[in-house]
Order: structure tokens, then sequence, then C-alpha cells
């Protein structure tokens, strides 16, 4: 297993995001040049992103799986997506999906891309030698809802959490028991609470 530095991540993530290999509408937020990470897992990287509708935009999290050796087969990548999309899509406490996407990368020696294919969508030259796909870098994507951050850092967040207002952690509590109990009810689990997620 190939151990990615965060050098190495950031690069590779600029140059999909320089060519738009999610889509025109989703982009990463930037602190200069670097990407905002929000927070790292032992799965996925999550980044600052925005949407982009017309001449609007708004936040959301970018997660990223792949970069750990650890991503989900193509295929439960999707029916888990898809499942958590219409979840999250009637339940208030739910952080929402909006979209997610699978690239498979070929780099070069120097982690510059040369070539990306979204799967799921048709190449536009069939007959191109590709190579296997082995030798190509799988990424997983995840675009979700923006929600300000509760715990980070060793930090409660926001300011009525970090006083602790009793109203306000038992909402907080509520909130979470609820995001819980309509998870389990459609048969799904988190795998990983806790206040950071």
């Amino acid at each position: 297993m190939y151990i990615w530095t965060r050098e190495e991540i950031e690069k590779i993530l600029i140059q999909l995001d320089e060519r738009e290999a999610l889509s025109a509408k989703y982009r990463l937020s930037r602190r200069g040049q670097e990407p905002e990470l929000l927070g790292k897992g032992s799965t996925a990287y999550v980044y600052r992103g925005e949407i982009y509708s017309g001449p609007r935009s708004k936040a959301c999290a970018i997660k990223v799986i792949g970069f750990t050796d650890s991503h989900l087969d193509r295929e439960q990548f999707v029916q888990g997506a898809e499942a958590y999309k219409q979840l999250s899509r009637f339940r208030e406490n739910i952080i929402r999906l909006y979209d997610y996407a699978q690239l498979l990368i070929q780099l070069d020696e120097n982690n510059r891309i040369l070539h990306v294919e979204k799967i799921g969508e048709q190449r536009e030259n069939a007959q191109e030698s590709l190579p296997q796909e082995t030798d190509r870098l799988l990424l997983q994507f995840l675009i979700l809802e923006w929600a300000e951050p509760v715990y980070a850092k060793g930090r409660l967040y926001p300011e009525a959490l970090q006083n602790y207002e009793q109203d306000e952690i038992l909402k907080c509590a509520y909130e979470i028991g609820q995001a819980l109990k309509d998870t389990h009810a459609a048969n799904m689990l988190h795998r990983d609470v806790k206040l950071e997620n």
C-alpha cells in the first residue's frame, strides 16, 4: 500500500479541480493555492467545496475516499450512495448528499494526471487503450451539504455548546438521536458516530 502525503493528495485534487473532472458545478475551496482541508479520517479526507449554480455558489463538503487504500467496490459505493441520497432527501436531521462520483486516474511518476475516466460515463473514444485498473488510482467522491461543525480539534462549537448551555446540548443530542433513528428505520448503519461526524 502506498502512503500518500498531504502534498501529493492536494496536487492531484488541484489537477482534478482544474480539469473540472467531477463537474464544472463542484469546485474545491482554497486558502491561497491550498485546498481547504476540513478533516481526515481513517478512510477519507474531507475538503470544503463550492456548488455553482449560475452566478451563485453555496458551500459544501467534498469527501474523498481512496487515498488511504480504503475504498468500496464500485457497485457497493453506488448502492450505498444512492441509498444515503434517498434517505437524506427527506430527513431534516441528516446531512444531504447532493451527488457522488468515482474517478479512475492514471498518473505519471511525478503524480501529474495523464488520464481521468469518470466511471459510469461513456468514453469519447472507445478504441483508446487504457492501462489496467490496477495501474490507476480509484477515487470516490461524496458531495455533501455544508454544516457548521459542532466539535473539531478538541473544541465544541457553536458558542452555546462551548458554554455548555443545557438547552443547546439537549437539542444537539436530540437531533443526533433523530438522525440515527431515521437511519436505522431505513435499515442503514452509520458505523462512525462521533461529534466530528
